[in-house]
């Protein structure tokens, strides 16, 4: 036998005359197909699991090349595909089953999960409300409530050249200034509309906390445009608006729209109240701001 004839090329199967099954089967291990069988899938899924280090095999046969992989094997590739599921990266993947820390992982996948589809049923129903106001024909009284509002002291910003855009803006300078001051103030606020039109980028704006005590009479030194009034009980139709501050515009214009249609005489210029602070984190489906109309 000359020296060419005795090297073998390692990368290619030998035929030993014994099939991948029987070779399988002499050792208690599965072959790729037989174990690809198990698991529900396809040898060339086993055999990526393999390339990207996730599913190694129990043993390689050195002359044949013949993956062999341990019937418990099952465990830990349903444990992977499992974590696809869940759209976790395979390189993450890796590092949880080297590390054992997959439980961990999973539970704050499960957390971001619960908080998506949440946020998602929160969504579903704001839209349901705004498709509701804006394509029913209603009553006046299925749109509004009849509510009274106030009295209150209020601690007061106006801004006689503002943008709708800034209008959290001015909403936390004002609490800021409040906490400056020490004031002890509310969660709500108040925005009046001193401009009945629609202005988003030159329009007067009033912005109000209310206050647990009237300040008014004390003697407090306020910076320019600051000031301290009293808003008396009134009477007026009240919206309740939970969602997305973006949609206020085309919500004013239908809630317009329904005190055109039924002529209602407005007694002041309409203003929001809104029910929570903006320094607080929420889903922007949380926030809730009473739309209101004195009449």
């Amino acid at each position: 036998m000359t020296q060419r004839q005795s090297q073998v090329n390692v990368s290619t199967p030998l035929n030993t005359g014994l099939s991948e099954e029987n070779l399988a089967s002499n050792s208690g291990l599965l072959s790729i197909n037989k174990f690809a069988q198990v698991c529900r899938t396809t040898p060339r899924t086993i055999r990526f699991y393999d390339q990207e280090g996730l599913l190694k095999p129990r043993s390689i046969d050195k002359w044949t090349g013949y993956r062999y992989y341990s019937p418990d094997q099952a465990i830990d590739f349903l444990r992977i595909r499992f974590m696809q599921n869940f759209h976790i990266p395979l390189k993450q993947i890796k590092l949880n089953l080297d590390l054992k820390v997959g439980d961990k992982y999973l539970e704050e996948k499960l957390k971001s999960l619960k908080r998506e589809i949440e946020e998602n049923q929160k969504e579903f129903k704001f839209l349901q409300k705004l498709k509701d106001l804006f394509f029913a024909d209603k009553k006046l009284n299925e749109v509004f409530k009849r509510e009274e509002v106030g009295p209150f002291s209020l601690f007061c910003l106006k801004i006689e050249h503002g943008s709708y855009d800034s209008v959290n803006e001015y909403r936390q300078d004002l609490r800021k200034q409040a906490k400056r001051l020490d004031l002890e103030v509310e969660e709500r606020d108040i925005i009046l509309y001193l401009d009945t039109d629609y202005r988003p980028k030159d329009t007067r704006l009033e912005f109000s906390l209310i206050c647990k005590k009237d300040y008014s009479k004390q003697n407090i030194n306020l910076a320019q445009n600051y000031y301290f009034r009293t808003f008396p009980k009134t009477k007026a139709l009240v919206y309740s608006y939970q969602g997305l501050n973006i949609y206020f515009i085309l919500v004013y214009q239908r809630l317009f729209f329904y005190i055109d249609k039924y002529k209602v005489k407005l007694k002041g210029p309409n203003f929001d109240i809104n029910m929570e602070d903006p320094f607080i984190q929420k889903s922007p489906f949380d926030y809730r701001t009473k739309l209101v109309f004195p009449v």
